[in-house]
């Protein structure tokens, strides 16, 4: 296992964190697209690849029973300083929850033009936190 930072996070890598912070273990083999058979928390085997940070069907369950919410680039935000101070547009997907995660705050995450991985690295801070290990395996 590598610990990496949870905004670092992409692919299957990404995929595979998601999974098991929703408590989902492993029930098959691994293939081209990471580990293709999930045993979820009640018992459903998921006998199809689990690809959120890709697939939109996976991910908008996930985004709408953990109240994610998200914020395209052109959105405004207020920048403190720097050279760029005051309201401009974020330049990035923002992914935030409603609700306290792990740490009793709430979470974030963004990516710069994906709005699926910022969602799915959201949903992995507000259950697991800033840094989680993955196998090294699905860092290449």
């Amino acid at each position: 296992m590598t610990t990496i930072n949870t905004q670092d996070l992409t692919g299957t890598a990404l995929d595979w964190a998601v999974a098991t912070s929703l408590g989902y273990t492993v029930s098959g083999s691994a293939d081209d697209y990471g580990y293709t058979q999930w045993l979820t928390p009640a018992g459903t085997v998921l006998s199809y690849p689990f690809r959120p940070s890709a697939s939109g069907n996976d991910a908008m369950l996930l985004i709408r029973d953990h109240n994610i919410m998200l914020g395209p680039p052109t959105r405004h935000v207020h920048r403190n300083g720097g050279p760029h101070a005051g309201w401009g547009p974020s330049g990035c997907w923002s992914a935030t929850t409603f609700h306290a995660g792990w740490s009793g705050r709430r979470a974030f995450a963004s990516h710069e033009n994906d709005p699926l991985i910022a969602a799915m690295r959201c949903l992995v801070a507000h259950h697991c936190g800033p840094v989680v290990d993955v196998p090294q395996e699905l860092l290449s």
